[in-house]
């Protein structure tokens, strides 16, 4: 998915700490504002605009994945929900949500 802001008075509305700092401050602030849990954006300036890209279909994938791991486990099927974690430990090894 991509999200794309203008920089104007708007954008200074919805982040109003944005308006009197560096373009690299401005970036850091909103992938820090997009990021969800593990999965951080892209983020890029252009001209008078943000653009922010965020792997919704990964987030989606690995979310649904980690939710039948859950329902293995609760199911006593241990041995099968290992197997997707690891298999999604193996995609994405820093995100600490599948350690929950």
């Amino acid at each position: 998915m991509q999200i794309v802001h203008k920089i104007n008075d708007f954008l200074y509305t919805i982040f109003p700490q944005l308006e009197l700092v560096s373009k690299e401050e401005v970036t850091n602030t909103i992938r820090k504002y997009y990021t969800f849990v593990p999965f951080v954006p892209t983020v890029t300036l252009e001209e008078n605009l943000i653009i922010i890209d965020v792997d919704t279909e990964t987030i989606s994938t690995q979310d649904a994945d980690y939710n039948q791991t859950v329902s293995l486990c609760d199911k006593g099927k241990f041995d099968d929900a290992k197997i997707i974690l690891e298999k999604l430990i193996n995609k994405n090894p820093t995100n600490s949500y599948l350690g929950r």
